[in-house]
């Protein structure tokens, strides 16, 4: 896969989460399996139950609001995500 994909492999996981994020618990994460690149959004408690094969990030952590107070995704923190696996 490469690096682009991936980025929009979160991308979409993201704008899925902002639109429903009454869906999952407060610590909701993204979960990625770093052998097949499948990206997930899990609620923490999932996530702490997990394999400890995945890596999982906080979801808050790649979300930014707007002054009007509107949920976007933070492309810096998807990239970051993405510096993880990809040089």
């Amino acid at each position: 896969m490469e690096r682009k994909d991936f980025i929009g492999l979160v991308k979409t996981a993201v704008a899925d989460y902002i639109a429903a994020d009454e869906a999952f618990d407060d610590d909701a994460r993204l979960q990625v399996d770093p052998a097949t690149f499948e990206v997930a959004v899990v609620d923490g408690e999932d996530a702490d139950d997990s394999s400890s094969e995945l890596d999982f990030f906080p979801m808050m952590e790649l979300v930014e609001m707007d002054a009007d107070g509107n949920w976007h995704i933070d492309t810096q923190a998807v990239e970051a995500v993405a510096d993880e696996y990809f040089n």
